[in-house]
């Protein structure tokens, strides 16, 4: 995700952020069994973006923690 490698490289700024938050919640939705996203938590602190959230699935909930991502 080459716009998400920019965002992040970015300063940090919280518009950055709301952007990032955009695409990765994007990428979760657009996955197949995926109903929606029940919470949703992320972090940016010394260049690293951090992830966590509940996923409602057609299998049940699916808890995502600990993804980061660096530039």
């Amino acid at each position: 995700m080459p716009l998400f490698q920019h965002i992040i490289g970015a300063n940090g700024s919280p518009d950055n952020l709301r952007g990032a938050d955009l695409l990765v919640r994007d990428v979760i939705i657009g996955v197949q069994g995926v109903k929606g996203i029940k919470s949703f938590s992320s972090g940016f602190e010394n260049r690293v973006y951090a992830v966590e959230c509940i996923v409602d699935t057609v299998y049940g909930d699916v808890t995502i923690s600990g993804v980061t991502f660096t530039p």
